[in-house]
């Protein structure tokens, strides 16, 4: 069978008809192979490097041809070259897959990670970018790949990288502040990409010293540059994702970091952060009164009179919460499907055979932003009236509590079959039928960029009291495994006792040390 005479290189090497898309085409993508375009692109030079009989480096044998065996799941044919360079093959696979974006999605389901791509793109140059970016490719790749020699070339990245802020970041300029914002995202993420728990080599999370570094850069462009030069989507994305750390952290946050709108939020994503730093002050106060109701510390009245505040705060915390969610456009209303197959339940991706649908899976992520939000608020105010007096009052309160927090654990649950695409429906003219069609969707792999948009929401969801236990463990289970698709070595050990950012609920504060 002769080779097809259009195409990307990878569907020539296989002998199947491309679709001839660009720059990606569609035969590689769905089948999860590196793309690396048509013969006049970049990766030209690849051509039958898989192959040598094909490309005329060897005669083929007499007899018959062997067997070729089949892909196990989840592998790319990118590990089948070895012609080219492990740190070229890490790269390659990780901007494919790993930065690739979510068409219309939302700031509250952003990083770093989504600005990357671009700037790498169009500063090559930058010896600092490469750096960053070859780091935390290598560590992703290792991890999901399971490529030990690619962890050791990551950790030599790694290495080379902080000696290299260190010597250069006194010659930060408005230039350069984005890169060394990644470059300190690229840091922090490689140290979760390949944490393990009771691992000799993995690092600690009690001081979070790479947000710390980001924070102090923050604060030079906050004080130096941000009256002349406006807050770009790096920038932006570094303050909340500083702001979600404090949250997990149970740190405090300085004054020139509250002002969402000199960081170039607005509409939705500035009021969904300025929700965030209310509980966060709320929280922080609660491991206060822990902290002092151990130590016998101050007049009960006192004390009283504090939780009695922070109630009435956490209640207009959670008014501002569904002001937020009726902020959402009439078309982001969600839809409530049942499955039409029998399956135990809850399995893999479904807590219940009912799922929630949306028009996209960037709106469905920033509903299940807003449910897991709202349980946090729920929980906290569940542990201020554990700290209350008994009474009657507080008694139906936290019968109320509880009842939210169910609610939203359920529409959380419900919605993440959509959100990682595992249900596919079609809806039909009036003519046909006016119900939809639902299928199942559990053979395909999940795309990381989906998973990346629940992490967030299943980090909250996981770890606060007041979720019922059997729920809350599926949760662990969904992060785990979502930790394995992206290559995030501290969210695949979500279901351990060892998971370090396991103490929303309050139950580690004592050991935890200051901001």
């Amino acid at each position: 069978m002769p080779f097809p005479s259009g195409g990307c290189q990878t569907c020539k090497l296989r002998r199947i008809k491309c679709d001839e898309t660009q720059p990606v085409c569609g035969k590689c993508k769905k089948s999860q192979r590196v793309c690396y375009g048509m013969r006049n692109g970049p990766w030209c030079s690849v051509i039958h490097i898989e192959n040598t009989y094909a490309s005329g480096g060897a005669k083929r044998p007499r007899g018959p041809r062997s067997t070729r065996t089949a892909e196990p799941p989840g592998k790319l044919a990118l590990l089948q070259l070895p012609a080219i360079d492990l740190k070229t093959r890490a790269v390659t696979y990780f901007r494919h897959y790993h930065l690739e974006t979510i068409s219309g999605c939302h700031d509250v389901s952003k990083t770093v990670y989504n600005d990357v791509l671009p700037i790498w793109t169009s500063r090559q140059d930058s010896p600092l970018l490469n750096l960053s970016g070859s780091c935390i490719a290598l560590a992703v790749f290792s991890q999901t790949q399971r490529h030990p020699p690619a962890a050791l070339e990551a950790l030599l990245k790694y290495q080379k990288l902080l000696q290299t802020t260190q010597k250069t970041l006194l010659t930060l300029s408005k230039e350069s502040i984005e890169l060394y914002l990644i470059a300190s995202f690229c840091m922090g993420r490689y140290e979760g990409v390949i944490y393990r728990p009771n691992s000799f080599n993995s690092p600690t999370f009690t001081r979070f010293s790479h947000h710390a570094g980001a924070m102090s850069i923050l604060k030079i462009w906050k004080e130096q540059y941000s009256h002349l030069h406006p807050a770009t989507d790096v920038i932006r994305h570094s303050r909340q994702g500083l702001i979600r750390s404090a949250l997990l952290g149970h740190c405090d946050l300085p004054t020139w970091m509250v002002d969402g709108i000199i960081f170039g939020e607005q509409g939705l994503d500035l009021a969904y952060t300025r929700i965030v730093i209310r509980i966060i002050k709320v929280r922080r106060k609660i491991v206060g009164l822990l902290h002092n109701k151990e130590r016998s510390l101050g007049p009960s009245d006192s004390f009283a009179s504090v939780t009695d505040e922070l109630a009435v705060e956490t209640d207009l915390i959670h008014t501002s919460l569904q002001e937020y969610s009726d902020l959402f456009p009439e078309d982001w209303k969600q839809s409530q499907y049942p499955l039409p197959d029998p399956h135990p339940w809850p399995m893999r991706d479904f807590y219940t055979p009912t799922v929630q649908s949306y028009s996209s899976p960037a709106q469905a992520a920033v509903w299940c932003s807003y449910y897991a939000t709202n349980i946090l608020v729920n929980s906290t105010k569940l542990k201020i009236l554990e700290l209350c007096e008994p009474c009657k009052d507080t008694d139906s309160q936290r019968l109320r509590v509880v009842s939210n927090i169910s609610v939203m654990a359920e529409s959380l649950a419900s919605s993440v079959p959509f959100t990682l695409e595992r249900v596919k429906i079609t809806r039909h003219s009036e003519e046909q039928s006016k119900e939809p069609s639902i299928t199942l969707n559990i053979g395909e792999d999940i795309r990381p960029c989906l998973a990346m948009l629940l992490v967030w929401p299943l980090t909250l969801a996981a770890n606060v009291s007041g979720v019922d236990a059997a729920q809350q463990k599926w949760f662990r289970s969904e992060l785990a495994r979502l930790g394995r698709i992206v290559g995030y070595g501290i969210i695949e050990c979500a279901e351990t006792d060892q998971w370090p950012v396991n103490h929303l609920n309050f139950d580690r504060e004592r050991g935890m040390s200051n901001c």
